[in-house]
């Protein structure tokens, strides 16, 4: 699953409305910013194990690429879990 982190969001209330109306249009669920423990968390109540977490500096790291890219104003993540 995808997520942002509030730690690495520059986006404000306004912008989650913004991107929520917008998620709604296309039926995919926003829930808004979170914190990593709190979706391992989320994740391991589900049954789910966390085997990789993973964001834009680890992708640049891992494919040799020298820009850290963003989804509009907010730094998402990748939860990997397996059960």
């Amino acid at each position: 699953m995808t997520y942002a982190t509030p730690e690495a969001s520059r986006a404000g209330p306004a912008f989650v409305r913004f991107a929520r109306a917008g998620f709604r249009v296309i039926g995919e669920p926003l829930r808004g910013l979170v914190s990593r423990e709190d979706i391992h968390a989320e994740l391991a109540h589900a049954g789910l194990r966390v085997v990789e977490d993973t964001g834009p500096g680890d992708w640049a790291a891992r494919f040799d690429d020298a820009t850290r890219r963003r989804l509009f104003f907010v730094e998402e993540r990748l939860a990997v879990a397996v059960n």
